[in-house]
């Protein structure tokens, strides 16, 4: 059976985004499974469009009042440097280019957004007779989100609200990681599911559902 992934933000700490994905390639070339990163892979009737999509941070909060998104994306932005691993422990990706080693920074994530969303609405675009499935890491929509962290700033580090690219796009199903509950709800016709293992504190908690299966 093939086993298709996308890379998430833990499987990049101690490196690069780019080296973590060169590595996780490396390791699974001639194996049954496939590392897609802007990348799509056909099954027979079944398309599935891979990309880790990192978050644009321009998710409303779901505060009463909501700021304009520019200050939004900054006080997010800020907030997430402060508290999120991902900025202490994954390194820029174009330090070899500029020869200035340094942490991750936001506005590399935001720029794979921009590519990965523009790739999967490319991708689903084209015309497929069959089953479209969308995997990616970080979540697809603000639905997605743990309702005990509503209206914390580092919610814009794990989800990106693409409801338009789902709704105009129609894939019958999108499979996301990183919120750790399990969720499995619709946006328009598509069915959007998130089944995380979690962290050991987790388990027997986030509703994981070890046998869960969905036929495609």
């Amino acid at each position: 059976m093939p086993v298709l992934m996308v890379l998430g933000n833990h499987d990049c700490y101690g490196n690069t985004i780019d080296n973590a994905l060169a590595t996780a390639r490396n390791l699974t070339e001639g194996t049954r499974i496939s590392v897609l990163e802007n990348e799509t892979k056909v099954f027979g009737d079944v398309r599935v469009v891979g990309a880790t999509l990192w978050t644009d941070f321009e998710i409303e909060w779901g505060i009463k009042e909501e700021v304009s998104l520019p200050d939004r994306r900054k006080m997010a932005i800020d907030v997430c440097k402060r508290y999120m691993v991902d900025f202490r422990e994954i390194f820029r990706s174009d330090w070899h280019e500029t020869g200035m080693p340094g942490l991750l920074m936001a506005r590399e994530l935001i720029t794979r957004h921009v590519t990965s969303r523009a790739f999967i609405e490319a991708q689903l675009a084209k015309p497929f007779h069959g089953t479209t499935v969308v995997l990616t890491h970080h979540a697809p929509s603000p639905r997605s989100l743990d309702p005990k962290f509503h209206g914390q700033e580092t919610n814009a580090a794990f989800a990106s609200d693409l409801t338009p690219t789902i709704r105009n796009g129609k894939p019958d199903l999108w499979v996301h990681g990183h919120i750790h509950r399990f969720i499995d709800y619709y946006e328009g016709s598509t069915r959007i599911v998130c089944n995380p293992r979690g962290y050991p504190y987790e388990r027997e908690k986030n509703g994981f559902q070890a046998g869960f299966v969905i036929n495609i």
